[in-house]
């Protein structure tokens, strides 16, 4: 897996301000709040180290670096960004499902071990957007995407609390109670005002 790491301080004053004004820390519903100094689980450290490597986590904590950002790619179109602390998905797709690693590099199960703090997604088609609700709904993290993808987002956490498969597996269930928090980044059937 290529590693870029990008040190232009502008980004990290960019990055810091989106991140850092609270419209992406807010906790979701139902969502754990931790502790940004507090020891992180074993599996936690482990999936962040397999997105970053070992030389941009702390081994102890799984703190993600303070002052710079850092990019992972992690399949297709999606990328793996620790902003200033924080950690953000950049699309949710993975190619091939894989339950174990392999011809894979990652699994869905290290997305979730990562603990993202938000999910940003270009648009609802399954090579950006699969994935999302899930782990969305099994991290806390929030989605930020159009109004029409929040929805999508919605529609599929309804299918995924009524999947057997997906609720008589122990480590996959998700909560009867759980939501997953979105914030629509357009409004419905808007358009962009043309800038020239």
């Amino acid at each position: 897996m290529k590693r870029r790491q990008l040190l232009a301080n502008s980004s990290a004053a960019l990055s810091a301000a989106l991140v850092g004004s609270g419209v992406a820390t807010a906790p979701s519903v139902g969502a754990v709040t931790r502790s940004r100094s507090a020891p992180l689980p074993d599996e936690t450290v482990a999936a962040r180290i397999r997105l970053f490597g070992p030389e941009h986590v702390d081994l102890r904590s799984g703190a993600l670096p303070e002052g710079r950002v850092v990019f992972s790619w992690l399949s297709k179109s999606s990328f793996a960004a620790a902003v200033c602390g924080r950690l953000l998905y950049l699309d949710t797709y993975i190619t091939r499902l894989e339950t174990q690693r392999g011809r894979t590099p990652l699994v869905i199960a290290d997305l979730v071990d990562a603990r993202p703090d938000a999910i940003l997604l270009g648009h609802d088609h399954g090579d950006h957007a699969d994935n999302a609700a899930y782990i969305a709904a099994r991290t806390g993290a929030t989605v930020y995407a159009s109004e029409e993808t929040c929805g999508v987002m919605v529609s599929d956490l309804a299918r995924m609390k009524a999947d057997p498969a997906i609720q008589s597996d122990r480590r996959r269930r998700i909560a009867p109670d759980t939501v997953v928090r979105t914030v629509p980044v357009t409004t419905a059937a808007s358009a962009p005002e043309p800038r020239w």
